[in-house]
This record gives structure tokens, sequence and C-alpha cells, in this order.
């Protein structure tokens, strides 16, 4: 049975290139993303969401796709396009331009599986007051201070120290799934 594919784009060739590619094993339906229903067309077995918009588009319709659609997407980036800056989300994998026909293929025939929801953790339980006369406790998360005449941190570059950051952006390409932005 073919895998559904609900393919969010103004390209009227793409969906049609995947079927053939992919020869009967996923069922492409596209919609243009300049005549969004008010309701939502991928049903409960929407299958896999790709999102093939400009940067422009993509934040709206992304928040769209996933107030109703919370599994797998694939977002498709325009030539020579960054990472876009979306919320983490396990359950999308982001695409670069250029990329082979098959290779979005092989994403759509094993999407990316949304892993089970990360409950929020729950709130501190509030503490009674610090009887009087006596000092109130620093939450966990607060420093210490340091003591009177403790030396200052070593300068940046210092022996010792290390820099920080990062060496920058993946290439374009395949990306893997998004962590955000």
């Amino acid at each position: 049975m073919a895998e559904p594919v609900l393919l969010i784009s103004s390209d009227p060739f793409l969906g049609a290139s995947v079927e053939a590619v992919a020869r009967g094993r996923l069922q492409v339906a596209r919609l243009d993303p300049s005549r969004r229903p008010v309701v939502w067309p991928g049903g409960p077995a929407a299958g896999t969401v790709v999102l093939d918009v400009t940067a422009r588009q993509r934040a709206v319709l992304h928040a769209w796709v996933r107030r109703h659609h919370r599994g797998p997407m694939v977002v498709l980036l325009k030539p020579g396009e960054r990472a876009p800056s979306l919320p983490p989300d396990p359950a999308q994998v982001v695409i670069g331009r250029p990329f082979r026909l098959s290779e979005l293929v092989a994403v759509l025939e094993d999407p990316p599986v949304p892993g089970p929801a990360t409950p929020e953790p729950a709130p501190p339980s509030p503490r009674p007051p610090a009887p009087p006369g006596t000092r109130e406790p620093a939450p966990p998360d607060t420093p210490e201070p340091d003591p009177p005449g403790a030396s200052e941190p070593d300068p940046p570059g210092a022996p010792g120290t290390r820099p920080t950051g990062h060496a920058g952006a993946p290439p374009a390409g395949l990306w893997g799934p998004c962590t955000g932005g």
C-alpha cells in the first residue's frame, strides 16, 4: 500500500516526480500554499507532510501544519537558503536544495518518527517562609557569592582557558532532525 504524503508546494511537478521515482510506494496529494483551505486537508492519516515554500511563508505554514498534524514533516529549502529557525522537532527533517529525488523519496518512505511528548517540568513547590531572624536559603540554581578577597576569573584567552563557539552551519543537503535554531 502506498504511503500518503501531503505536499504543500507551488511546484506543480514535484509531486508527480516523487510518485514516479517512488514507483507506487508513495501517494502524493499537492496543496498550493496560496490556496490554504480553512479545514485541514490531511485528515487523521495525513502520513508525512512536505513543506516546500519560501522562507517568508514558512513560519506561518509550519505553525498551521503543526496545529493539525504532529506526525512526520519534511521541510525543503530553496537553493542557497540557510537552515530555518524553526522550533525543535524530532519528527521533522530539513533538506536543502539541490537534492536528488531519490534522497527525498528515501526520507518519505522512512520518515522521522515523532517521539513521545516530553512533559513540562513541574513548577518548584513553594517553601514555607524562613523563621524570623534567619537567612532565606538561595534557590538551588543560584551560585553562591564569592567570599571577600576572591580573585576575579581569568580573562578569555588566558593560559588554562579554552575558547568557545561552534564550527558553523552544516552544508546544504540533508540536514537531519530539526533541533531549532
